[in-house]
């Protein structure tokens, strides 16, 4: 993999991540009825803060946020991050049409 390919894709990732909005993730777990925990969880995802951060700062056991992770992911119907940042990302997308056909 060449510097411009892995630059492109850093470029990507960037615009994507600035798309999420709060809006989206509340949306996201209102439609697959998250739990306030597992709403948490993914908002720290979506935002690219590392678990290791949220467990000091929060004090906070990271495998009780990796289970609360891996219960959102079922709900929603995503394996990984990457397939959980894509669906956000295409809700994103969705919600951005929605309320411009308003």
């Amino acid at each position: 993999m060449n510097l411009l390919h892995v630059q492109q894709k850093i470029e990507y990732l960037e615009h994507a991540l600035k798309k999420i909005t709060p809006h989206v993730i509340f949306l996201c777990a209102k439609m697959h009825n998250l739990s306030p925990k597992e709403l948490e969880v993914i908002a720290i995802i979506a935002s690219g803060t590392r678990f290791k951060d949220i467990a000091r700062i929060d004090n906070r056991n990271i495998k009780t946020l990796s289970a609360q992770k891996r219960s959102a992911y079922l709900k929603i119907g995503v394996s990984n991050d990457v397939e959980f940042l894509h669906y956000i990302y295409w809700l994103s997308d969705k919600a951005i049409y929605a309320t411009n056909e308003n």
